[in-house]
């Protein structure tokens, strides 16, 4: 499970080069957009689009934004027809890789990665040739120092959200990572804020289910080619198996 946490670590470091505020939310709107073919308009039936909507909001994104964006997933604004579709392949030092996107164009998307895959010494691979590594789960981090500012004792905070549904926890020296799969993603999130904690980081998407290790001078290769697949604007997410 550590490899999510170690690459969305090295994310926060390096620096994310879609900063810019109107590409940042390019993404954030087709991932609503999608969210919504997906699984319906109503965030309180649909996860996905409930989870989109919050971090479009955290990013300071529009409310009128958002709209359109749910809009264009409803087709009430017609336009060009975008789809979800997730790639695989092995990155530098053999890392597995799963990327989601959301494209209007199959061909050119799947040209510009397999591109970068073959640039950086890696492959694009078929279906299910990587995925089969991963599985779908809920992420929540909450630093330690959140509970003691609280005083809440740990235990009986994780006695909580395993009611709740937690699937595993993993206690670190300054947070605590816990997981969960997908359906139980909005109770674990509604406990944590009942009792007043701040979740520090959060994410719903593919965990590694045996994380990958590699060396520093594989590890400076991958973060060159995970930085340039970001780039892309039909990119979404990136999961690895790094650990």
């Amino acid at each position: 499970m550590s490899g999510h946490s170690k690459w969305h670590n090295i994310k926060h470091t390096k620096g994310k080069k879609d900063k810019q505020r109107s590409k940042l939310f390019g993404k954030l709107s087709s991932q609503i957009s999608n969210a919504v073919k997906k699984g319906g308009a109503d965030p309180d039936k649909n996860n996905d689009l409930q989870f989109a909507i919050e971090k479009a909001k955290e990013n300071n994104m529009p409310k009128d934004t958002i709209q359109r964006a749910i809009k264009r997933g409803t087709g009430e604004l017609g336009g060009k027809k975008s789809m979800q579709v997730i790639y695989e392949g092995f990155g530098p030092g053999d890392v597995g890789v799963v990327i989601e996107t959301v494209t209007d164009n199959k061909n050119r998307t799947v040209a510009n990665l397999r591109k970068i895959f073959s640039k950086h010494g890696g492959n694009l691979g078929e279906k299910n040739s990587v995925l089969w590594k991963f599985e779908q789960k809920g992420y929540f981090e909450i630093l330690k120092q959140e509970l003691k500012n609280k005083n809440i004792d740990q235990d009986d905070f994780e006695l909580s959200i395993i009611d709740a549904g937690v699937q595993d926890i993993k206690e670190n020296k300054d947070t605590i990572e816990i997981y969960t799969n997908p359906k139980s993603f909005n109770n674990i999130k509604e406990e944590i804020e009942k009792q007043g904690l701040k979740i520090s980081d959060r994410d719903l998407g593919w965990f590694a289910k045996t994380p990958k290790k590699i060396n520093e001078k594989e590890e400076e290769k991958l973060i060159s080619f995970m930085e340039e697949l970001e780039d892309q604007d039909e990119v979404d997410e990136i999961y690895t198996n790094l650990e």
